[in-house]
């Protein structure tokens, strides 16, 4: 099985002890996928991917302009040829090996999905909610919406449901869907305004008899956002305060972004982990911090190895 990770540019250099905890706490293959990232950032993930060669490989996208990341998955599930079509966000921490439960799961379910972003209260989905948003993983009544965070299809059924249906792992709004779809999902009861990337295909799925599952038990830990705010950081001040804007509906991500950012600079630099500020509550903090002591625990342990090829 090969996890797909895309890079949007500028996150590779601050986002590099995520993918260093993946090479160091489990076995699964890894390709890094370039989604138009700048030269020195494609460098830096072909010496990342040289930490572990037999397993790691790096996927230069042709774009010179960054596409969107459901496009990027349609593509990359389109030319997978593997048993599994698997990917993750770029801002995943892996604190254990993640593959021994990852092959129970395998063994009854036609996808596996995972990683709710620490910040988000809850992955589940009330019924008076009108958009599936991409926190949300189930429903009221245990539903699997799945997202794209963290997830494993079995390649053969989701090529088959994509075929069959017409549907990608794009975002859909109710008005945009087709009408034969919009019926089955009517008769399923999920009727929402919108419904972001790959919910309806994950519908879908479950509609044609194939088992999906929600799960918190792998060991990882999902950020959430980081990877896009780091991207919006590197562009104009106007820009970031565009996305302040816009994301005001999620000021906890955006508070836990600004500090992480600064927290991963600090550990790369060798510096103590920095304290958290008071508007990230206790417990998101706890975990938070033990997380960057992870990523302190990593650097130190691959600090040559690191600084060999850049970081």
């Amino acid at each position: 099985m090969q996890f797909n990770i895309i890079y949007t540019p500028y996150t590779v250099r601050p986002l590099n002890l995520f993918l260093v905890s993946l090479i160091h706490n489990t076995n699964v293959s890894l390709r890094l996928v370039s989604n138009a990232c700048p030269p020195d950032e494609v460098e830096l993930l072909h010496g990342l991917a040289s930490l572990a060669p037999d397993r790691v490989q790096v996927l230069v996208h042709p774009t010179s302009t960054m596409i969107p990341h459901p496009v990027l998955l349609n593509e990359l599930q389109e030319a997978e040829t593997g048993e599994h079509f698997a990917f993750m966000d770029s801002d995943i921490l892996a604190t254990g090996d993640i593959q021994p439960i990852l092959a129970t799961y395998l063994q009854q379910q036609a996808a596996v999905f995972s990683g709710s972003p620490i910040w988000a209260d809850q992955p589940v989905l009330r019924n008076d909610q009108p958009k599936a948003g991409g926190r949300f993983m189930i429903t009221e009544d245990g539903f699997c919406l799945g997202g794209t965070y963290f997830a494993i299809y079995d390649n053969a059924t989701v090529k088959e449901i994509r075929n069959t249906f017409g549907m990608s792992f794009s975002h859909s709004d109710w008005e945009d869907i087709p009408s034969d779809i919009q019926q089955i999902i009517r008769k399923m009861s999920l009727v929402k305004e919108r419904y972001d990337n790959a919910k309806v295909l994950n519908i879908l799925l479950q509609h044609a008899g194939h088992s999906c599952i929600y799960t918190e038990n792998l060991p990882i830990i999902h950020y959430g956002g980081l990877s896009r705010y780091l991207t919006v950081l590197s562009r104009q001040e106007a820009a970031m305060a565009n996305h302040r804007a816009n994301r005001s509906g999620q000021e906890k991500m955006r508070l836990q972004a600004e500090y992480l950012a600064q927290a991963l600079l600090d550990i790369q630099h060798d510096k103590p982990i920095p304290q958290a500020t008071s508007s990230i509550d206790k417990k998101l903090s706890s975990t938070i911090h033990e997380s960057l002591e992870h990523c302190f625990t990593l650097r130190k342990h691959y600090r040559t190895s690191l600084q060999q090829i850049g970081l």
